[in-house]
């Protein structure tokens, strides 16, 4: 393959990469979106810091040796009751939320993409709300020492992909 061809196929991927759609979170299509690239949520099995999901299952389903579309129930009801804990998040602290209804990916580094579960704006920046839905003792065990890395990460890849200045992590117990 000569350099010029190289050239080309990386322009194809990249352009692969930057079709970005306003995808139902969970949807065949976000998934389809979100298997192009590593999202905010992978970047911690990236590092070997996610207790869910090892660098090897992340590989096998980036690499389509397998399938994993299927979300848990508690993603789903997660999912099902976002509006009511936006709507919890906005009472309590005065900031009006939007969400972004898309998968959105870096513009210099396309292959690195989000979805945040809704945006807001304080003084005329930019700011992303990740919201997380836990139990009463997942919440004593998930948080004991603070907010877990996996969490973090994800929030700063969100911070990064988005070019918000501001992360709010709103846990509903």
């Amino acid at each position: 393959m000569t350099q010029n061809n190289k050239t080309e196929l990386t322009k194809i991927e990249v352009a692969d990469f930057q079709k970005v759609g306003n995808y139902k979170q969970g949807s065949p299509e976000w998934h389809a979106a979100r298997s192009k690239g590593l999202g905010g949520s992978d970047m911690a099995a990236v590092m070997g810091l996610n207790p869910y999901k090892t660098p090897v299952m992340l590989w096998q389903e980036k690499t389509g040796k397998v399938v994993n579309n299927l979300d848990s129930e508690k993603m789903q009801i997660g999912r099902d009751i976002e509006d009511f804990c936006a709507a919890q998040y906005t009472k309590r602290t005065g900031r009006k939320t939007r969400r972004s209804n898309k998968f959105k990916v870096h513009s210099d580094y396309p292959f690195i993409g989000g979805s945040v579960d809704r945006l807001f704006n304080i003084d005329g920046r930019l700011g992303v709300l990740e919201m997380k839905n836990v139990s009463n003792e997942s919440f004593k065990n998930t948080f004991a020492g603070g907010i877990p890395d996996y969490y973090f990460i994800q929030i700063q890849t969100y911070l990064f992909v988005f070019g918000a200045q501001i992360a709010h992590l709103w846990v509903f117990v």
